[in-house]
């Protein structure tokens, strides 16, 4: 009987998957964090920079990336990313706020793991990072 209550306790935060979402909008990273901080350990960082030194120590089962921000792109950290041996076996989901053919075309050539709109819907975030995980 006991297993049978614990299996429907929430999952702690050991137990939970960690996402670390990088974007140079803190309103941005603030509302992503709300949607998924139920479901997930999530981690945030505003720069590629941060993002590198945060991956110094942690690696999470999830990067979230925004594809435009300043100094360090999100196409830059990418391939540094692929290009550590010690954490390019994380998955890796674009964010974008554009939605042209050409910029789909641009972000999916570098071979992600995905990419999400950033206009989407509070539901559609979820479901989209819970197929990601199934």
């Amino acid at each position: 009987m006991g297993y049978i209550k614990h299996a429907f306790e929430p999952l702690t935060e050991e137990l939970k998957k960690h996402i670390l979402v990088v974007d140079d909008s803190i309103v941005y990273l603030h509302t992503v964090t709300n949607i998924l901080k139920e479901k997930y350990k999530v981690s945030s960082v505003k720069s590629g920079k941060a993002a590198l030194s945060f991956l110094l120590t942690h690696k999470p089962d999830l990067i979230l990336l925004d594809y435009s921000m300043p100094e360090l792109s999100g196409p830059e950290l990418f391939q540094m990313i692929r290009s550590d041996n010690a954490i390019k076996d994380i998955p890796i989901v674009f964010l974008t706020g554009v939605s042209s053919k050409e910029q789909v075309q641009t972000v999916m050539s570098l071979k992600p793991n995905g990419y999400i709109l950033k206009e989407c819907e509070a539901s559609e975030l979820q479901s989209r990072i819970e197929a990601f995980f199934d």
